[in-house]
């Protein structure tokens, strides 16, 4: 046997219980590596658990370590960092649990949050800066205006008022609440990002959510001002846009004009 094939038998067993061994190992060798494998998990389910407290307490401390378990099977760490593990955990909790969609949604966030606080620094766009940015702007500047947002700022959609349920999956909060939570309509927003030097998160509302995301993805402002008058009316989308605006400028969300 190769080392390169000694090596993905051995990588094997960690992950599965009915890989077989090579043959040429001992009883004892083989006790000895049921230790190790034992280990191997045990730490890998420890750092899944760091990085998702609020996650655990929300499904629980047996389901929890079982999904843990099977994630690290199915998608087996291959960074080089342990603290990578967890990536793509609200994907496997997703696929666990799917008439229970708070929970990969609590997964998501902790996630994110945890990237967010080790994101690129960045100072976001102040006021004054924009003011200073647009200054001499035209209507067709307003129009074509794109938005590059701070590292680590990331959104997506959520079913639960997330903003009410995260004190309550803390320590000592009222887990039994938040497991009781029922989704809300329309669905909203989660926006994560880091605000000076502590991890963020707020939800928003699903007209925010979209215009949010167009600009994530490279929209322009005059492609969001017609978005907001097809589902807000013309009236409403002229203020509507100016105050969106204004009040990511204030999170620090936007880091630069393009």
């Amino acid at each position: 046997m190769t080392l390169a094939a000694f090596q993905d038998r051995f990588l094997e067993a960690l992950r599965s219980d009915e890989a077989t061994l090579p043959r040429c190992w001992s009883e004892r060798e083989g006790r000895g590596f049921a230790i190790y494998r034992n280990a191997y998990r045990t730490r890998l389910v420890e750092v899944l658990e760091k990085a998702f407290p609020r996650t655990r307490r929300l499904v629980g401390e047996d389901a929890f370590t079982a999904a843990a378990i099977h994630h690290l099977i199915e998608v087996p760490p291959s960074s080089w960092t342990i603290d990578d593990a967890g990536r793509d955990f609200d994907v496997t909790l997703a696929g666990l649990f799917p008439a229970d969609a708070d929970v990969a949604e609590c997964a998501w966030i902790e996630w994110t949050m945890g990237q967010a606080f080790v994101a690129a620094d960045k100072r976001p766009l102040g006021t004054g800066d924009f003011a200073r940015a647009t200054a001499r702007f035209k209507d067709e500047d307003w129009h074509a205006m794109r938005l590059s947002f701070v590292p680590g700022f990331r959104l997506r959609t959520v079913s639960r008022e997330w903003s009410a349920l995260w004190p309550m999956l803390g320590e000592g909060g009222d887990v039994a609440a938040a497991r009781q939570a029922l989704a809300v309509e329309p669905a909203m927003g989660a926006v994560v990002w880091r605000e000076h030097r502590t991890p963020a998160f707020v939800t928003v509302g699903q007209l925010e959510l979209t215009v949010l995301m167009q600009m994530a993805e490279g929209a322009t402002y005059g492609a969001m001002c017609q978005a907001l008058v097809r589902m807000a009316g013309e009236k409403a989308a002229i203020a509507g846009a100016g105050g969106l605006l204004a009040r990511w400028l204030k999170e620090g969300w936007i880091a630069v004009l393009i």
